[in-house]
């Protein structure tokens, strides 16, 4: 069957895999009420052939943006692709917590004509808006429940646009083919960067690039026709576009849709795909799932788990060393597969997986040996926002620090001040009406500047050391990488987010924010009795199994110099509502040192226990100040 990979537009390729799959493949599936619905390819192409009817009938023309805001759905899929593949662009950053303020300047900043809003948080959030949007012509929402009574007409029903999308095809039979004229160079998509620096740019991406990033993932990861995809990655968020919905196209692989977020677990333990992607956090989240479940299992499944993941462990390290396993510990490791690591396997959703790529930012090594042990088929891989993918591990790849080697077309080279720097096909044009940040990012040779210090290992594969600028430096002049010690101490499933600390100072500190819902577990079976956050995290008791972690998990693992000495628990959780985190979840170090400037001179001064002011922020814009006393600990 004639495969559709040899287009080099999103309407192309589109057009091409409704036309090999049609009626008789599964394109998407969704869960609604526990049951898992399915779509075909000629169901997947009339409804974003409706829907981008309706919307032209509703003034929409090419080189419109439109804003899409809503958990991953199938609504935000046909939507966006009834906005590329008529030459609209898509205006992607806007999450579904976001704060009004954040979608207001997605909003404002991309000239979004329309915006498709998934359920009544969202419109709320729009409604409240209205005044300061005079360019947004109407809002469509898909799921109706709470909206029934909303008479605004600005509002909008998404079935009511696909009906009108309809009674469009009906007038004009061949209009939706008319609109499928984009080229190569016409702009697709703006991607807004997680904004860990200050406030989110929106990176240009045209068609013909977007086309050449999937085609480089498929190549990758080899997605095959009717093997199962998920859509796990926020749909605002790059990845998935590159990495599930427009290799899906070229095979015909078919992307499964979670029934909520919630749900993902089990929804992923249903399907279990056999190739895509999976984000750090993601990652993270299961490792700290399993061990804490296990810590309170049965004395056989503790005893089967104490027994062959150390197995897994050995093995895997033998082989990462390419060194030969010995046949008894090769032996040990299949009894091990069926006693433990097929169950788990199982249980997290990945039996049958044959690759599954992750990337976004740094994962533990320790995470990747988890995984590895036992035999989750994981490789890593280098992307940004602006280019993606960068380079990617291979099937086979052994190494759990480095990111691979270039992908197909990109070059790769360490510049004098130890940045990486990039180029390739699949690359962003720039930053949308930014001129002097695009200079900064793309040189006169084309080279990317990445901003990630970095080196080329002997193998060929790139290892990325850290963001550029975050690379800190102690008082005797050792250089430290603080992302590294954080991705250890996140490899505890008690620790949920970190903050090391030391660029100038005598040694290493860290700030640590508790994992709510494990510790919430261990102190239920250890008779720890809580009633907050704030109150769970400043126990005695907390603290001592925290210094435990680091000092058994962490410091043996650093060089003297850079293991953390002293450390406090935040007396609240790091929060994307509060601007310490990014909507993707990533740190926004220079906000947080500022923020919680009390709690590192504490760390650096000669207290044991310090009073501390913080501002919290409610999702309805309010914020609150509180006080509570926090504890300084030493680890040696």
């Amino acid at each position: 069957m004639e495969r559709a990979g040899g287009d080099n537009t999103i309407s192309q390729v589109f057009r091409r895999a409704c036309e090999t799959y049609g009626r008789d493949k599964v394109a998407m599936r969704k869960k609604k009420y526990g049951i898992w619905e399915s779509h075909s390819w000629e169901d997947y192409h009339r409804k974003v052939k409706h829907f981008a009817l309706g919307l032209s009938d509703l003034g929409f023309v090419k080189g419109n943006k439109v804003a899409i805001i809503g958990d991953n759905d199938l609504e935000w899929v046909w939507a966006m692709f009834a906005t590329i593949v008529t030459g609209g662009v898509l205006a992607a950053g806007a999450y579904p917590d976001s704060h009004p303020d954040e979608v207001r300047y997605i909003i404002e900043h991309s000239e979004a004509a329309f915006v498709v809003a998934e359920d009544q948080e969202q419109v709320d959030k729009l409604l409240d808006l209205k005044q300061e949007l005079p360019g947004v012509k109407r809002v469509i929402y898909w799921d109706p429940k709470g909206l029934w009574d909303y008479g605004d007409p600005w509002l909008a029903d998404f079935e009511d646009i696909l009906a009108k999308g309809r009674e469009c095809e009906q007038v004009s039979p061949g209009r939706f083919e008319e609109l499928l004229d984009t080229g190569e160079d016409d702009l697709a998509a703006l991607y807004y960067t997680s904004g860990t620096t200050g406030l989110p740019k929106g990176v240009m991406w045209s068609q013909g690039a977007l086309v050449a990033a999937a085609r480089t993932t498929q190549e990758v990861v080899a997605p095959q026709e009717g093997d199962d995809l998920f859509c796990l990655a926020p749909l605002a968020w790059i990845p998935e576009i590159i990495m599930n919905l427009l290799p899906s196209m070229m095979s015909g692989a078919v992307v499964n849709f979670p029934e909520e977020p919630e749900t993902v677990p089990e929804d992923l333990r249903e399907i279990g795909y056999q190739v895509g992607f999976v984000g750090i956090r993601a990652i993270e989240a299961q490792i700290s799932e399993i061990q804490v479940k296990i810590s309170g299992a049965g004395w056989i499944k503790r005893k089967a788990y104490d027994m062959f993941l150390p197995v897994g462990v050995k093995v895997n390290a033998w082989r990462e060393q390419r060194k030969k396993v010995p046949w008894m510990w090769r032996l040990l490791n299949l009894l091990g597969y069926w006693v433990l690591y097929r169950p788990l396997q199982d249980h997290l959703g990945y039996k049958r997986a044959r690759i599954l790529l992750t990337g976004g930012s740094a994962l533990a090594p320790d995470a990747f040996r988890y995984f590895r042990a036992i035999g989750i088929p994981l490789l890593n891989g280098y992307g940004m926002t602006e280019m993606n993918p960068i380079t990617a591990q291979r099937s086979g790849s052994l190494s759990v620090e480095s990111a691979g080697v270039p992908t197909t077309g990109v070059e790769v080279k360490i510049s004098d001040t130890g940045e990486v720097l990039v180029r390739g096909p699949h690359r962003t044009w720039g930053y949308y009406k930014n001129p002097e940040a695009t200079r900064a990012l793309i040189d006169e040779d084309g080279w990317l500047h990445t901003g990630d210090a970095g080196f080329v290992n002997d193998e060929g594969e790139l290892v990325i050391i850290d963001r550029a600028k975050d690379l800190m430096r102690l008082g005797d002049g050792t250089v430290f990488s603080p992302m590294y010690i954080e991705n250890k101490l996140k490899f505890s499933p008690y620790i949920r987010e970190a903050v090391a600390l030391g660029n100038g100072r005598d040694f290493v500190a860290a700030l640590v924010s508790i994992d709510y819902l494990s510790l919430g577990k261990w102190a239920e079976d250890h008779q720890v009795v809580y009633t907050t956050f704030t109150d769970l995290s400043q126990k005695a008791e907390v603290y001592e199994l925290v210094k435990e972690e680091i000092m058994r998990r962490v410091n043996p693992d650093l060089p003297g110099e850079s293991r953390i000495r002293r450390f406090t628990l935040l007396a609240k959780e790091l929060d994307a509502d509060d601007a310490e985190l990014t909507r993707t979840r990533k740190l926004r170090r220079a906000f947080v040192a500022d923020r919680y400037g009390e709690y590192i001179e504490a760390l650096y001064g000669d207290e044991s226990e310090h009073m501390v002011s913080y501002k919290i922020r409610y999702q309805d814009g309010r914020e609150a100040e509180m006080r509570t006393s926090v504890k300084i600990v030493n680890t040696d």
